[in-house]
């Protein structure tokens, strides 16, 4: 249909239409116009409009806009209160706007619009003065899943349930406008109605019902996104197709510094840090329009000028012909997790306590530093140093101070260095220093003589001195190794006969040593299955009272029977020690005891390491013996070196704890060896001390020997403990003893550790 076509339908209406093209010129004008306004069509066709630019320069609606009042003036410059409309002209650019006079229209008036109203793609009623319905045109009926005539007498409130749809008072404005009424049809679905009701006559109203379902849904879904893009954590840059910034959300400018305001329009470029190159982002945009998409972490700089981390999402946005509209840039600062990065490596390569580097660190930098020497043809250096005796140390000043001693040792050590060597902490109270490109292998004796003086300088930790020594173990490049393997293990065997030298002393690698480290490679691989082959013995020392006539227990001792050599524990027991051997040897010692004091019902005394009390399952290892046994946990008796006071160890001290709780005794062995004070003595759950042999042998020729072993026995019998010594050989020994008021006794006077079938003969036999 031509505009001049519905020009004239438009003619046959009592109501003023008026149509517009874009620029606001009068493109339709109806007789009944002419009427209203006194204008003739003649006049103002082409012409630009005599009405208000709302009206007449106002954006051409997608559907019918909704009422309202609105004054024009007529020809003569008089003025009218009208009610107006807006609507698009189909087919056409431009706009009609209905224009009426309220209490101008008649009844019959009212049924000349009937028929157009009836054909409106809106929804239409007309209401009476009360809200009833009096006509709906077909529209309504398809928008409400109804017939029209149905809809005919009921209230207009009743099409929704919705406390808004009410026409107002006469003392309210004349308008009723519901946005968003959600309308169930007779079909059960739903859809969202805007609703507009406007008076065009006495007591009638017109009202109108357009479906918003999808824009409803629509802006809903916008105001989802709009919501998470304010809220997200992450932030969110938005660019046009030329990168130039369009919007950001609040985590930008938290993360940034910047305000939208002041980054909008700009290039994202205003954030690079400098860190990367022009070849970094030519790469990333050529992922990004290849991909549709680059991910990374990259550095950027913050408005103060710091700069930090961030990982982000870079992302293409096309139109639905493949052009590009946007960029989208998702990212968050991940400084926090840089520095958790950065603390994990630092730790699991450094030592807690020192922050010297670790065992990993010092293997990874020995490997380079023997690279490099084979390649330049230098020697490498690699000392392992141990603090002598620094247990009896820990044990005197307490764990805090003995940690800073060992802060203090690391400290003394990097400063001898230069910055090229590594100084690193092995563990306990040993240290290893990397030596690297050496001209000579002999400038390495300068760097232990000033390490041993640097170590023997008094100390003061927290106001008491402390004096130390150490033994060293010195291994060289390429001679006796040229993997950190191979030199670790010379340098190893170095050290371990350092410390068999004596306190302060050194070695260097030969190749007797070499055969000695070979040799105890040996053993403990051999001590290893000794175990499971069968090879291990328990020989039994009776204990007696102190007059040596009636048999109280005895001490299990193990032996092992290496092919035809029965082996002493003094060949054998350190190994074990020192390679965790021990553990799974004492735990046969354990067992086989119980056993042994189940038969005979006799207590036995097991010796039990420190190594062996560090085992987080060592009370149930004991509890299993005794279980398996059936032996009464009275006749077992545990016996610990003083070191375990020494060293205050409150995880083997609570395992005491609980062993003393299910019935075992505890006995102190060696006591009087050591450092340890009575207020550590206190914290064990003893029950017996063991008067160490090195004080018996002289207890007749030296009165300092003879006055520790008479305290010992007084001090024991104070704490309610029972004594007893080991080593007596003579009876002026053991008259001596008894003359202290010692309890107990044992040794060579009264039986040499013997087989179980040679120990029977001495247990009295019941009944």
């Amino acid at each position: 249909m031509s505009v001049r076509q519905l020009g004239f339908l438009l003619d046959t209406l009592p109501i003023a239409f008026v149509g517009h093209d874009d620029e606001g010129t009068v493109t339709l004008w109806n007789d009944a116009a002419e009427r209203l306004l006194g204008w003739s069509r003649a006049q103002v066709l082409g012409q630009p409009s005599p009405l208000p630019q709302t009206l007449s320069r106002a954006q051409v609606p997608v559907m019918p806009a909704a009422l309202r009042p609105t004054e024009v003036k007529r020809r003569d410059g008089s003025t009218l209160d009208v009610i107006t409309a807006s609507m698009p002209i189909p087919g056409h650019e431009g706009s009609a706007t209905a224009l009426w006079r309220p209490e101008a229209l008649t009844l019959e008036d009212e049924l000349k619009l009937r028929a157009m109203c009836d054909h409106a793609p809106e929804g239409i009623v007309v209401l009476d003065g009360e809200g009833v319905i009096l006509e709906a045109n077909r529209a309504t009926g398809r928008l409400l899943g109804v017939a029209p005539t149905t809809l005919t007498g009921r209230p207009f409130s009743t099409i929704a349930r919705d406390e808004r749809l009410r026409l107002p008072a006469a003392s309210e404005p004349a308008r009723l406008s519901v946005e968003g009424v959600s309308v169930t049809r007779t079909d059960g679905t739903t859809i969202v109605l805007d609703l507009l009701a406007t008076p065009f006559a006495p007591k009638r109203w017109v009202g109108f019902l357009r479906d918003v379902t999808t824009s409803a849904r629509t802006r809903a879904q916008l105001a989802l996104y709009g919501r998470i893009f304010d809220a997200s954590a992450e932030a969110i840059l938005i660019t046009d197709a030329d990168n130039r910034i369009v919007t950001a959300n609040p985590a930008f400018s938290a993360i940034t510094g910047y305000t939208l305001a002041e980054v909008k329009g700009r290039n994202p470029r205003l954030l690079s840090s400098g860190r990367h190159d022009r070849g970094f982002y030519e790469q990333l945009w050529q992922t990004l329009e290849r991909d549709g998409h680059w991910q990374g972490e990259l550095w950027n700089r913050r408005k103060s000028g710091a700069v930090f981390p961030e990982w982000a999402t870079f992302t293409v946005i096309r139109d639905e012909y493949g052009n590009v509209t946007n960029y989208a840039a998702v990212f968050s600062d991940i400084t926090s997790v840089k520095r958790s990065e950065e603390q994990i490596s630092f730790l699991a390569q450094h030592d807690h306590l020192t922050g010297l580097p670790n065992r990993t660190l010092l293997l990874d930098r020995l490997s380079q530093a023997l690279a490099v020497s084979e390649r330049d043809g230098t020697s490498v250096a690699l000392l392992l140093v141990d603090l002598d005796d620094f247990k009896t140390v820990n044990g005197s000043v307490g764990h805090h101070q003995g940690d800073e001693t060992l802060r203090a040792v690391g400290e003394r050590l990097t400063a001898l260095l230069r910055q090229s060597d590594t100084v690193a902490r092995m563990g306990g109270d040993e240290f290893a220093l990397l030596i690297p490109a050496l001209a000579d292998a002999r400038d390495s004796i300068q760097v232990v003589q000033k390490l041993l003086s640097a170590v023997a300088a008094p100390m003061t930790i927290d106001g008491q001195e402390v004096t130390l020594s150490a033994s060293v173990g010195v291994a060289l490049a390429p001679q006796d190794g040229t993997s950190a393997t191979a030199l670790f293990r010379a340098a190893d065997a170095a050290l371990y006969s350092a410390r068999a030298a004596g306190r302060g002393a050194w070695r260097y690698f030969t190749d007797e040593l070499n055969l000695r480290a070979k040799e105890r490679l040996s053993l403990v691989t051999a001590l290893s299955h000794a175990v499971e082959r069968n090879e291990l013995r328990l020989h039994f020392q009776p204990q007696w009272d102190i007059t040596g006539r009636r048999l109280l227990g005895a001490e299990a001792l193990v032996r092992w029977q290496r092919g035809d050599e029965l082996w002493a524990p003094g060949r054998f027991v350190q190994t074990a020690d020192e390679s965790g051997l021990i553990t799974s040897v004492g735990a046969w010692v354990l067992q086989e005891s119980c056993r042994q004091a189940a038969r005979w019902q006799l207590p036995i005394a097991v010796n039990v390491s420190v190594r062996q009390l560090e085992e987080p399952d060592f009370v149930e290892i004991v509890s299993r013996a005794l279980e398996a046994s059936a032996l009464a946990p009275s006749l077992l008796e545990l016996e610990v070196t003083e070191s375990v006071v020494m060293e205050q160890n409150e995880a083997c001290v609570g395992r005491l704890r609980r062993i003393r709780d299910l019935g075992v005794r505890i006995a102190m062995d060696d006591f009087g060896t050591g450092y340890s004070s009575l207020s550590q003595l206190k914290r064990l759950p003893l029950t017996r001390l063991k008067v160490d042999r090195a004080f018996v042998t002289e207890l007749m020729t030296d009165a300092a020997d003879r006055a520790v072993a008479e305290a010992v026995v007084t001090l024991g019998h104070a704490l309610g403990l029972q004594v007893i010594a080991e080593g007596v050989e003579q009876e002026a020994q053991r008259l001596a003893l008894e003359r202290m008021g010692c309890d107990e006794v044992q040794g060579f006077l009264f039986g040499r550790p013997v087989e179980p079938t040679h120990f029977e003969p001495l247990i009295p036999r019941k009944g």
